[in-house]
């Protein structure tokens, strides 16, 4: 009996082994009842692509400036601490973020090259995570006019190495779908 009690081949418990094991876990059996799960280090990047389109109760030139504004994206972004923006367009945020198990602090830059104001621009975005690895993201951001409303769709790509990478492409992507989600929920409270 290993410390959390018997595994046999074919319970629940083995099965529940097995599907780490297919996200990318070492399973080590040194004992008959005895198992050691340890990261798979040979996983070392991972992607992921999100997108998505929202109706905003507002006009496009009135969602523009929103989008560039400081104190909205602290706002709508989960978590966040603080975004500056220095004089050549370039955002610092700093904020709190968590996948899975994993909660830490980052310190982001965003860099928005506005490509067609007030029709469309992109974002770059790159953290360090503090001895988790790399983060890298950018996103085309598209306003259409729709009476007095706006369409605003995006496409975003996140590049991330490291432990994080280890968590899995369907880990990432749920947790980038939902922070993604909660900032237009937010955003559209603020846009009117």
């Amino acid at each position: 009996m290993g410390a959390y009690g018997p595994c046999p081949v074919g319970s629940a418990a083995w099965t529940s082994l097995a599907c780490l094991a297919a996200r990318g876990y070492i399973l080590e059996i040194p004992g008959a009842c005895t198992i050691i799960i340890r990261m798979n280090s040979r996983r070392r990047t991972g992607a992921v692509r999100v997108g998505g389109e929202y109706l905003l109760p507002a006009p496009r030139p009135v969602v523009w400036r929103r989008l560039n504004d400081p104190g909205v994206l602290k706002y709508c972004i989960r978590g966040c601490e603080m975004v500056v923006r220095d004089a050549d367009g370039e955002y610092r945020a700093v904020f709190r973020f968590g996948v899975g198990p994993v909660k830490k602090r980052l310190d982001a830059r965003l860099l928005v090259e506005e490509t067609d104001p007030p029709v469309e621009y992109l974002l770059h975005a790159e953290t360090t995570l503090p001895a988790l690895g790399h983060a890298t993201g950018r996103a085309r951001v598209l306003l259409e006019c729709r009476d007095a409303e706006t369409l605003l769709a995006y496409r975003a790509d996140i590049t991330v190495s490291g432990w994080f990478a280890m968590l899995g492409d369907g880990l990432l992507t749920t947790a980038a779908d939902r922070y993604m989600a909660l900032f237009f929920r937010r955003f559209a409270d603020v846009v009117v």
